[in-house]
């Protein structure tokens, strides 16, 4: 199966999301300083721009090395996407995706200057909006471009800090968080009743919650209050440990599911998934198998519409795709370690589910791989 190796790691190169809840998140600054330093003692720093003024700077990295040393960049990939769950904006692209969609970081001085991002069908984007903690009118935006020519990984990685331009000073920024860990800034503008805060978007366009539209909402005048356990009540709307009302409907719980803490659950319910540490005939790898396959079509059936949790949906997409390529590789242990001990017929019924598997795929490289490996199987049968 060594071949079937070769594709899941072309499969996942750059774009696998590292598990949650294995190692503490590490600090974003922290870590995009890591590999600007690295990439500097590597000399694999094609063009730097700096700049550092009164109230926001930038620093764009442009980068050059073999394509097989990418754990460089993967790492920090990796991180982003662990931070996307504490973002208030995300942006990401999978090169060759059919998706016209672009991202503009504004930057400078009244925020007068704008980088886009998204441009480009070759190349992958993965872009995190994180608040500063330390002033709620500030935020960073880490950008990281990359893709592969020839034999090598081309791309940038740049960090923006200024005042978030979403916000006026009609707007008022409030914290907020209790006992069972809400935590979150909340904007309120008081002049049209619209308000934003952790998974939640209400506003003209209207009712937003985990990126799901739930209802209309007018603006409506009225009195929004905000206490120091981070409840809200506003025009028809009360949002605390009761749920979310609007309108004296209950549309959710709260505090919401983030995407870390949703995917840590899928994770689990994968791990969950345990293959007998001897499979001893056919019926046993058929069995397991089966379990495996219908966790990978949930998978395949959520991810046209993965709006369940805060952030952006195409994080979410890309997350559930990390977890498609996990099922990939349990799928290999299994065929590589057990194809011995099963019959011709179980052979050629787990090949005709991996290529069943291969058409649910939403990624051609994964689909390529379960095909691959489909074909290496039915070569061993008998």
């Amino acid at each position: 199966m060594r071949t079937i190796r070769a594709l899941i790691t072309a499969a996942v190169a750059l774009t696998a999301v590292a598990a949650y809840g294995q190692k503490p998140l590490e600090n974003i600054g922290l870590a995009y300083d890591r590999l600007v330093a690295s990439l500097y003692t590597g000399g694999n720093i094609v063009s730097q721009t700096k700049e550092n003024y009164p109230g926001w700077s930038r620093t764009e990295v442009r980068f050059a090395f073999p394509a097989k040393k990418s754990k460089l960049i993967s790492d920090y990939n990796s991180t982003l996407f662990g931070w996307s769950a504490r973002a208030y904006s995300s942006f990401v692209k999978r090169a060759g995706a059919n998706d016209n969609s672009q991202m503009n970081i504004a930057w400078g001085e009244d925020n007068r200057q704008q980088t886009n991002f998204g441009s480009w069908p070759n190349r992958n984007y993965n872009i995190q909006f994180i608040r500063d903690c330390k002033d709620s009118t500030m935020r960073y935006a880490y950008a990281l471009v990359w893709y592969v020519r020839n034999d090598s990984l081309l791309g940038s990685v740049d960090r923006y800090y200024g005042k978030d331009p979403r916000l006026s000073s009609r707007h008022t920024m409030v914290y907020g968080f209790n006992s069972k860990g809400r935590k979150g800034t909340w904007i309120i503008d008081k002049d049209n009743g619209s308000i934003y805060g952790p998974g939640i978007s209400i506003d003209d366009k209207g009712v937003y919650i985990n990126g799901t539209r739930l209802s209309d909402y007018a603006n409506r005048g009225g009195e929004w209050t905000v206490d120091g356990t981070g409840n809200v009540y506003g025009p028809g709307i009360s949002i605390d440990d009761k749920g979310i009302y609007i309108d004296g409907k209950k549309y959710s719980d709260y505090p919401l599911p983030t995407l870390q803490s949703e995917m840590k659950r899928l994770q689990n319910e994968l791990d969950n998934i345990q293959l007998k540490k001897k499979i001893k005939n056919s019926t046993d790898f058929v069995n397991q198998f089966n379990n495996l396959h219908i966790f990978y079509s949930s998978l395949c059936s959520s991810y046209k519409d993965y709006k369940k949790c805060k952030g952006d949906e195409q994080t979410g997409q890309l997350m559930i795709m990390n977890l498609m390529v996990a099922v990939l590789n349990k799928a290999n242990d299994m065929c590589s370690n057990y194809y011995n001990v099963i019959n011709t017929p179980a052979k050629k019924f787990i090949a005709s589910q991996l290529n069943a598997m291969a058409d649910e795929s939403k990624d051609p490289y994964i689909g390529d791989a379960f095909k691959a490996m489909a074909k290496e199987l039915l070569s061993k049968a008998d």
